[in-house]
């Protein structure tokens, strides 16, 4: 509802309409209306009793993304009411106000009033003579923590009711089974880390059953959105698929499960996957850069290695004497540790990739590389992998696998017999022996070194808890200490009308939420029903969440985290619940009104606090889904305004730690971005720099409503007219000049027949 042309006259008279509803004896709705001054409306009789004019205030938070509604109170006469006194009626009778809503509308002349706050009646204090009603600010979302569903107490093993996840996010599920084990180092090899934890909630002779969201309900397909459970190999940091006695995934498709969905796992949690050594073992020979013999594998594969990054044990150099003969080698070991994997190892494999080179030339030198491995039982006896030999009279680089272009990978047999009681030792140990054999130097030819690479040690496994007669009991008590597994699932769906399909943003994920525990919907979609939405959805797309909730918590805290890392703000217009809207900064923001020093009053013109401005921000996201930590960080550094402004190094700084936002991050230089293209870009437009604040009265009620006669409200963007202003300068910023500046309301102060504002340059 707007105002009509009635607003716009100067003799303006205003009167506030206070709907007091509650519920009697039987449920049915109740009313007390008040006012300023006696009026009747829409057939009913408000009593112009209020004495005091309050204040309602209004504001956004550009800082932490959030909206904000003083409280207010109200003051009235016990008066007589309906044959009682008011505060007879208003508590200890049949009929019910407190914690119920207090609509709050103006009314101008004669016209339809319009809504201007939502409160909720919390408090009543009398002095015998005087009732004071307080009203504190009432949103949808008061008094809701999520999630909400729970598994049925009964059918609990641990004893325990506990809550379905509530997931948010496109995931991916890990593809590693025993015919085609994959590489699992982290984010190597294809294998992802964006997956969400899931609740072990219960154990029988056969399964483990662990919560899902209440979404996927029909993958069926080992694909980028599978259900499949996983095993967090922390020794690795990788998440293996389990799989079932065929060596395949053991099951990919949730079930309905004590009121919500699960998905299973095998008790003895069967995984096949390859993985590599994690450190330098003590008497390690290979000096040169040897964490290269088992870093993350080029372009993402487990064979296309990167011949560039390698071990080596670096060169032994040697001068031969022309016309003599003779050879030059060099043997050396690369010690690596192996990490432990969490139970039976009853398949291992060993892969190894090198080659050797030789710098010089030689009259029919021969040259001769060798690879081996000691026995993983810890003996004295080392096994030929395998060897090649190359004659040439030039430098020579060769493989092991006849090749003389370079690198080369070999594979052994199943080596499970080689180790003890299903345990890998804790380190390998591969020799490296290269010959160079350079015959009779007669010509004059010289040789300069011999050099060893390796450049690839990947173990291949398959791991089960033992469930024999003797080992049954300690498998049991591992399974009953693991509380998580983890899922590749898809997230949760839109339930709002005219949206379908897996939520993967994150305004689209606050939208959910607001529709799924407020009952927020619309008559045809958010893009035409909701103010903001349609430019907030483009602004926003990309903008990726990766988010899971499986403990109580606040709605409010969870929409209000959703609303900083997505660098929005959400509100009702004028308080009125059917008014949903969406604020953010646009790039190129529209002005809604100009103002004139013929408009307002009482200017005071600053600048934002020195202390609000943040020029270095140490961006930390992309959660992990086993450990308290970060997977990923970028600094992004506003260097020209830390040099303006003085600031010292270790002045304004911020660490950022976001929980949902996984892509849109921004870079090291936000500077060069617009506002929308990431969220360290949004922030530095907003506090990157020192900003001017204007804080004034509107005198002429034409200006207290935009074009479409709806009062303006925060997040609306007013500019000054620059040809037409006191003072005639903002500060003498802007070049002395109020031209082109824009700001946003962040605050409005409303009293009867007065409007105050508060405004942000943007």
């Amino acid at each position: 509802m707007a105002f009509t042309d009635h607003i716009k006259l100067s003799n303006l008279v205003e009167n506030w309409l206070f709907d007091i509803s509650g519920k009697d004896g039987g449920g049915s709705a109740v009313h007390i209306y008040l006012s300023f001054n006696d009026v009747v409306d829409s057939g009913h009789f408000h009593y112009g009793a209020i004495l005091n004019q309050p204040t309602i205030r209004e504001g956004i938070d550009l800082k932490n993304s959030a909206a904000k509604t003083s409280n207010i109170s109200i003051n009235i006469p016990d008066f007589e009411y309906k044959g009682t006194l008011i505060s007879n009626e208003l508590f200890g009778g049949s009929n019910l106000y407190i914690n119920h809503s207090v609509q709050v509308s103006s009314k101008i002349a004669n016209d339809t009033p319009v809504v201007i706050g939502n409160f909720r009646l919390v408090d009543i204090k009398s002095n015998g003579s005087t009732i004071t009603l307080s009203l504190a600010s009432h949103r949808p979302w008061d008094f809701i923590t999520i999630p909400q569903d729970k598994t049925v107490l009964t059918n609990n093993d641990r004893g325990i009711s506990e809550y379905f996840p509530l997931v948010y996010g496109d995931y991916q599920a890990n593809v590693s089974t025993q015919g085609t084990p994959a590489l699992c180092y982290g984010e190597c090899a294809n294998q992802s880390n964006k997956l969400f934890p899931v609740p072990v909630h219960k154990i029988d002779t056969e399964k483990l059953y662990c919560l899902m969201p209440e979404s996927d309900t029909s993958n069926s397909s080992n694909n980028a959105n599978s259900a499949v459970p996983h095993l967090y190999e922390k020794n690795v940091d990788a998440f293996v698929p389990l799989l079932n006695s065929s060596g395949n995934t053991f099951s990919d498709n949730t079930f309905s499960y004590q009121n919500g969905n699960a998905i299973s796992a095998p008790l003895n949690l069967y995984r096949a996957f390859k993985f590599r050594p994690e450190s330098p073992y003590s008497g390690n020979e290979f000096t040169t850069n040897p964490y290269n013999a088992y870093d993350t594998p080029n372009n993402s594969s487990t064979t296309a290695v990167d011949v560039s990054t390698t071990a080596s044990f670096g060169a032994v150099n040697f001068t031969p004497t022309a016309g003599s003969a003779g050879s030059s080698n060099n043997s050396l070991d690369l010690k690596a540790s192996i990490p432990q994997i969490d139970g039976k190892v009853t398949y291992v494999k060993l892969q190894l990739s090198g080659y050797s080179v030789i710098d010089g030339n030689a009259s029919n030198g021969t040259l001769t590389s060798n690879m081996k491995y000691l026995q993983l039982d810890g003996g004295s006896t080392y096994t030929q992998m395998a060897s090649n030999t190359t004659t040439g009279t030039s430098a020579q680089t060769l493989g092991y696998d006849g090749s003389t272009g370079g690198l080369a990978t070999h594979t052994t047999a199943d080596l499970v017999g080689q180790i003890t009681g299903g345990k890998l030792p804790d380190h390998i140990n591969v020799r490296h022996t290269a010959l160079w054999d350079y015959g009779n130097l007669n010509d004059g030819k010289s040789g300069n070194n011999i050099s060893g690479f390796n450049s690839d040690i990947i173990l291949d496994v398959r791991v089960k808890l033992p469930f024999s007669a003797d080992e049954a009991q300690s498998s049991y008590n591992k399974l009953d200490s693991i509380d998580f597994l983890y899922s590749g699932g898809n997230g949760m769906s839109h339930g709002i009308t005219g949206l379908s399909g897996t939520i993967t943003d994150i305004h689209e994920a606050h939208l959910d939420l607001l529709n799924r525990f407020t009952g927020l919907d619309v008559a045809t979609n958010p893009a035409t029903n909701i103010e903001g939405y349609s430019a907030l959805n483009t602004a926003r797309s990309g903008w990726s969440i990766r988010y899971w909730l499986l403990e109580e918590e606040s709605l409010k805290n969870v929409l209000e985290q959703m609303q900083y890392e997505g660098a929005f703000i959400f509100r009702f217009k004028q308080g009125d619940f059917t008014k949903p809207q969406y604020i953010h900064i646009a790039d190129s923001p529209t002005t809604s009104k100009v103002l004139s020093k013929n408009d307002i009053s009482n200017i005071n013109i600053g600048i934002t606090p020195f202390s609000d401005i943040i020029t270095n921000q140490t961006i930390n996201y992309d959660k992990h889904p086993a450990l308290n930590r970060y997977q990923s960080s970028v600094i992004a550094a506003n260097s020209t305004s830390r040099g303006k402004w003085n600031i010292q190094t270790k002045e304004n700084k911020a660490n950022v730690n976001l929980d949902m936002l996984v892509a849109n991050i921004g870079d090291t230089d936000p500077t060069n971005d617009d506002p929308n293209d990431s969220f360290a870009a949004y922030y530095n437009h907003i506090f990157g720099d020192i900003k001017i604040i204007v804080q004034c009265d509107v005198l002429n009620p034409a200006k207290w409503i935009d074009s479409n006669n709806d009062p303006v409200e925060v997040g609306d963007v007013i500019e000054f007219d620059e040809n037409n202003m006191f003072p005639t300068t903002p500060l003498g910023h802007n070049s002395a000049t109020w031209n082109n500046l824009q700001f946003m309301i962040i605050e409005t102060k409303r009293t009867l027949g007065k409007l105050s504002l508060t405004l942000r340059e943007i």
